[in-house]
């Protein structure tokens, strides 16, 4: 039986070994890896916000979710279907298409910046030297997803509703960012401060 068993792994190993060596193997592992952090990032988000439903709760004094599953636990499920099925309510003169991708822009770039976060030792999507540039670039753009949302159809005269939203992320985004690119700065040099040009 062990000797079976034997064969069979070598085996695997073979197809493994094959499939990795080509472009397919590598795309499938990446596509593998996406799906494993994004499962990762949603399951974490879910327990996230039961936590903090129960947390506020007790600041409250009341119970919290405690209706759906076991110690609320499928409330955020709950919560999450009835988003999904929810009727959808497209402003008037508002460009359709536009409107519908917004939502998804703004997640595929919250989704995109976990791209170079590490997970654990060698297990990230990819390994970029500007790490910390790509992530205030992706989350810098997340705010298109709010300017589309808000977005009118051309040629009128009404401002974007989303305007404040968009300005006041942008105002938050540049104090919060500037600290971490400055602190890598190398060193001025006195002797070069004061040279005269």
């Amino acid at each position: 039986m062990t000797e079976i068993f034997s064969q069979l792994i070598a085996k695997v190993e073979i197809v493994t070994a094959d499939l990795l060596a080509s472009n397919f193997g590598l795309a499938l592992i990446l596509i593998g890896q996406g799906l494993l952090m994004a499962v990762f990032l949603l399951l974490s988000a879910y327990f996230l916000i039961y936590a903090d439903r129960k947390i506020w709760a007790a600041v409250q004094l009341r119970r919290g979710p405690n209706v759906v599953g076991a110690f609320g636990l499928l409330q955020s499920g709950a919560d999450m279907l009835k988003l999904v099925f929810k009727e959808i309510v497209v402003p008037a003169g508002s460009d359709k298409f536009v409107f519908f991708l917004a939502p998804i822009v703004s997640f595929v770039m919250a989704i995109l910046a976990w791209a170079v976060i590490p997970l654990n030792d060698g297990w990230q999507l990819s390994n970029l030297n500007v790490a910390i540039l790509y992530v205030f670039a992706i989350s810098s753009l997340e705010v298109y997803g709010v300017i589309m949302g808000g977005a009118r159809l051309i040629g009128t005269a009404k401002p974007n509703p989303s305007a404040p939203t968009s300005a006041v992320a942008i105002a938050v985004v540049i104090p919060i960012n500037s600290p971490l690119l400055l602190s890598n700065a190398p060193p001025l040099d006195p002797l070069v401060i004061g040279a005269s040009v």
